[in-house]
């Protein structure tokens, strides 16, 4: 990371990267440079607030993002879970059943973890 100061030259004031004087248009440059980067920060702490949100915990900019990946991960992992089980349900034909009950037995097996273990969703 460059260093900046101040220094005096033949006709004044100068600004100095690592001790060497700069031009106007690379002051100028640099600026424009840290700008763009502020503006990226800046995006980057508002998208990190509003998966917050979405992931229900407040890390207050504390710990960096790993908490919050780490929230979001799990949120994922869940909801591909509920997929699966949704699937397993989708499968389930009423035909393969005699009565509601058993349906509902299979459904209630399947939300609880305990899928059917053929691909015809048979109980």
């Amino acid at each position: 990371m460059s260093e900046y100061t101040q220094g005096i030259a033949s006709d004044g004031a100068t600004i100095l990267k690592d001790g060497q004087p700069m031009t106007p248009e690379e002051i100028v440059k640099e600026l424009q440079h840290g700008r763009r980067h502020a503006e990226g920060f800046n995006y980057l702490c508002g998208a990190i607030e509003q998966l917050e949100e979405i992931v229900g915990i407040n890390t207050g900019g504390m710990n960096g993002p790993g908490p919050l990946l780490n929230a979001a991960e799990k949120m994922a992992n869940e909801c591909y879970l509920m997929r699966s089980k949704l699937e397993a349900i989708g499968r389930l034909c009423p035909t393969h059943f005699d009565d509601r009950e058993q349906l509902l037995g299979a459904i209630t097996r399947i939300l609880r973890g305990q899928f059917p273990d053929n691909e015809e969703g048979e109980p």
